[in-house]
């Protein structure tokens, strides 16, 4: 609980910061056009925004449809509104974070501006850890991408890579005890494969008992 504290105060305190942040909000309606609850949310841009606020929406409408309420009901965007003052630099360093699942399958991104990249790619990982430590999404992960869609920067984002392996444990006879199967992230051009196997038999090793042995079916 500390620990999602301390992550929503450093995302709230630097969201404060953003001079050029747009607001979007969006609504749970049923087919009559009766609205039951609306979530407003700022991001660096509408975009942005408007996709948590509809992620929210969602969410609150899932779970209030598996209690029975608000069964014909939708989510839909209900108004955009820009900020006033816009940032001076119209065009901020982005960096984006992806959350991913255990096999390595990107669940969500999160993209936030900042003025060093530094700022960006903190904010983001940022969003990130507040979502993981919401959710409590055992077996997710946050990958930093890096900076993009930033014209100032002459430099490509990273791109990564998910590669996953899995290793077996034999009893002294051949027989087959247990899989490991293991993920690993990286960028393009490095032994992602290999590092995906290293923890792999790293975890059955941990579990060798007399004469079993591990052995890397991939």
């Amino acid at each position: 609980m500390k620990t999602l504290l301390t992550l929503t105060c450093t995302l709230l305190l630097t969201l404060s910061t953003f001079a050029s942040a747009e607001v979007c909000t969006s609504v749970i309606k049923d087919r009559s056009g009766y609205e039951f609850e609306t979530f407003t949310r700022t991001d660096y841009s509408q975009a942005a925004a408007c996709d948590q606020a509809l992620f929210d929406c969602r969410n609150a409408l899932s779970m209030a449809q598996s209690y029975g309420r608000y069964y014909d009901a939708i989510c839909e965007i209900k108004y955009n509104q820009p900020n006033p003052y816009p940032r001076p630099n119209p065009n901020p360093l982005v960096c984006q974070t992806d959350m991913m699942d255990y096999y390595g399958k990107v669940v969500r991104t999160f993209s936030a501006p900042g003025a060093t990249e530094y700022e960006a790619c903190g904010t983001s990982d940022n969003f990130c850890k507040v979502e993981l430590a919401r959710n409590n999404s055992y077996g997710f992960t946050c990958v930093n991408r890096g900076l993009i869609n930033n014209r100032q920067d002459p430099r490509p984002p990273r791109r990564d890579r998910t590669e996953q392996c899995m290793t077996n444990r034999r009893d002294p006879a051949g027989m087959f005890i247990q899989s490991y199967l293991a993920t690993a992230t990286g960028p393009e051009g490095t032994d992602v494969l290999g590092e995906a196997c290293r923890l792999s038999m790293n975890d059955c090793s941990r579990d060798i008992r007399g004469r079993q042995t591990c052995t890397i079916t991939r």
